[in-house]
This record gives structure tokens, sequence and C-alpha cells, in this order.
């Protein structure tokens, strides 16, 4: 693992540790399977009410828009720090993508209620 990567696997460590909570809103969890499931249409619904418009807006896009930079991948032909610079604006970009999608979300989203056939003293998490 190289620098930039380590360096961006503590700052998504530390993304998640303080946004990580408004993202529950995107997903469903399953009660019976423990799984949780993305909820395309609830971020899509919240980008084009952000947007104003029926636009499709991609992850990519939203982070571009975020941090006004291009995605960048290094080339065969790049120098060794130019490849550095340029992971380290990818990884940059992605990071600001998701805290713009973050400050869409609520700070704090509705506690949701366990089933009532689920022991709510056997559940190790905030649902």
């Amino acid at each position: 693992m190289s620098e930039e990567e380590f360096e961006f696997s503590l700052a998504a460590l530390e993304f998640v540790a303080i946004y990580g909570q408004r993202f529950l809103s995107l997903y469903h969890f399953d009660w019976r399977t423990g799984s949780w499931a993305f909820k395309k249409k609830a971020l899509k619904q919240l980008l084009e009410k952000d947007n104003n418009s029926n636009v499709h807006i991609s992850p990519l896009a939203i982070a571009s828009r975020a941090g006004n930079h291009e995605h960048y991948s290094p080339t065969a032909s790049d120098t060794e720090e130019a490849k550095q610079l340029k992971t380290i604006k990818k990884y940059s970009t992605y990071l600001e993508g998701a805290k713009y999608v973050a400050s869409l979300l609520p700070k704090f989203p509705l506690q949701r209620r366990a089933p009532e056939d689920i022991d709510v003293n056997l559940v190790s998490f905030r649902v």
C-alpha cells in the first residue's frame, strides 16, 4: 500500500467516524438476514432535490462538482511524482464528493424502530 493510499484510508476512516450516521437514511437494514442494502433511489432523489432538476448525477460528477477537480488516472508515461499527485487529487475528489453528499443529509437521522419480534437487548447498534 502506498503512502497516499494509507493517508486516504485514514482520512476515509475519519470521515466515516464523523459523517457515517448521516448515510444511514440511504440504506435499508434487513432484520432477518442482517444485510444492509443501498437505496439508489433515495440518493437520486436527494441529489435531484439539491440540483432542482431531473438530471442524473453520478457520484464522480458529484465529486467533481464538490471539489472542482478533474478525475485523474495515472498513465504509464507519468513520472512517479506526477502519479502521486494525480492519486492524491483523485482521493481528495472522492472525499470532497462524499462530504458534499453528507452535507445534504440530516446530521442526525431519524431513529428507526426494531420489529416487535426482535429483542432490542440483543442488538448491538443504534437503529
